[in-house]
């Protein structure tokens, strides 16, 4: 599900994630994106380690 689904104009967390590691030093991408930890209530819904 987006944001955009139920009429909210904003990032969703994937886009938001993508924005934040963009916003950075190309240089570290890399380590940025190996470094996403899934913590919460959200980190047990099936299937959302792999949306991410």
């Amino acid at each position: 599900m987006r944001p955009s689904d139920i009429g909210l104009d904003q990032a969703g967390i994937a886009e938001a994630i993508v924005q934040g590691v963009n916003a950075c030093d190309s240089v570290i991408h890399g380590l940025l994106y190996a470094n996403i930890i899934l913590v919460g209530g959200n980190a047990n819904i099936p299937g959302y380690l792999d949306r991410m």
